[in-house]
């Protein structure tokens, strides 16, 4: 956790320091094109979206992948079920992430990327349904799985209404922008705000839905559904700082202005892709939230000592999360 904390933070803070650096310098006061190779600060972009975004991304994932395994594999021993299911479905995941990659072909980046993700997470189904065949896991365990897969699938999408050019919200802020920087401000804050609320709910159902069906293992199950297309999100939120970092090489290096075109499309598409995984860090930290508070609680019973507020019943945690998005969108309406 604290090596995910300092690649991610500090990463993040550096890859964005650099490009607001490299472009006050380059643009503002030297008026140089984006990625001119006279411009130093260029380098420390490119170094930066490398640092933050492929390594502090990739060791937040890792961090969810491992304290959900491990919190789910201690609620197993509680609760005296196999142990072996949570390595069986994130291996799972790990494979069905992996294969579509090879079917990719790259001619519309966009939409292969669409794709590649509902390919992934179809498999992935398919092969719990297979588990269920095989009897290593029952049809409740599976529906668990499947439930922390899709939940995934919709927020994205909700991410991808929100970041697209094509929907509404970006549409809206765009228009709020031709009558000045401030109301840029206020309607992007507005968005923001409000963007909140959508994914929380389908949050919120989904642990309900994990509970109903096989109580608190079925949560640890949800969550282990959303860790194992961590590598999809993986794939789709790598994209974009290599896709960007290919752009300056070729500002660089002085190639032809179509090369640069291809380039900046797929740079477009690449900070979408990148905006739209940003979605799962809030999925599965709250599945991962739970798993860990309730294996907290086994520990403090274990103890001996008795809980006078049990903060890993899902009615109360997610209690907790519906209030904390209320002054949101609040907040985003009264802005508007």
């Amino acid at each position: 956790s604290l090596v995910c904390v300092f690649a991610r933070l500090a990463g993040g803070i550096f890859t964005k320091g650099a490009d607001v650096g490299a472009d006050l310098v380059g643009k503002v006061e030297k008026s140089l094109p984006e990625d001119d190779i006279r411009n130093p600060a260029v380098i420390a972009d490119n170094v930066g979206d490398n640092v933050g975004d492929c390594s502090g991304m990739s060791a937040d994932l890792l961090e969810s992948y491992i304290i959900t395994i491990t919190s789910t594999i201690a609620i197993g021993i509680y609760l005296k079920m196999n142990i072996n299911i949570p390595a069986i479905i994130s291996t799972i995941g790990l494979v069905s992430c992996t294969l579509p990659i090879f079917l990719m072909r790259f001619k519309n980046v966009w939409q292969e990327m669409n794709r590649y993700f509902i390919t992934s997470l179809f498999t992935f189904i398919l092969s719990n349904l297979g588990l269920v065949y095989s009897k290593i896991i029952t049809l409740h365990q599976s529906l668990c799985v499947m439930i922390g897969a899709v939940c995934v699938f919709i927020l994205l999408k909700i991410t991808e209404y929100y970041t697209s050019t094509a929907y509404c919200p970006v549409k809206s802020i765009a228009k709020a922008s031709t009558s000045g920087a401030g109301t840029n401000i206020i309607f992007g804050l507005a968005i923001s705000y409000e963007s909140t609320v959508l994914p929380i709910i389908f949050v919120i159902g989904s642990i309900f839905g994990c509970y109903y069906i096989n109580g608190i293992y079925g949560i640890a199950l949800g969550a282990i559904g959303v860790i194992s297309l961590s590598p999809a999100i993986l794939v789709m939120d790598i994209f974009g700082p290599v896709s960007d970092n290919a752009g300056g090489i070729c500002e660089m290096s002085g190639l032809s202005q179509n090369i640069r075109e291809i380039t900046d499309e797929l740079d477009g598409v690449g900070n979408t892709t990148k905006a739209i995984t940003k979605g799962f860090a809030i999925c599965s930290a709250i599945f991962a939230s739970i798993t860990m508070l309730y294996t907290f609680n086994i520990d403090i019973l274990q103890m001996g000592y008795k809980i006078a507020l049990n903060i890993s019943d899902p009615k109360i945690i997610c209690g907790l999360f519906l209030g904390a998005i209320i002054p949101n969108l609040f907040c985003g309406s009264t802005l508007k």
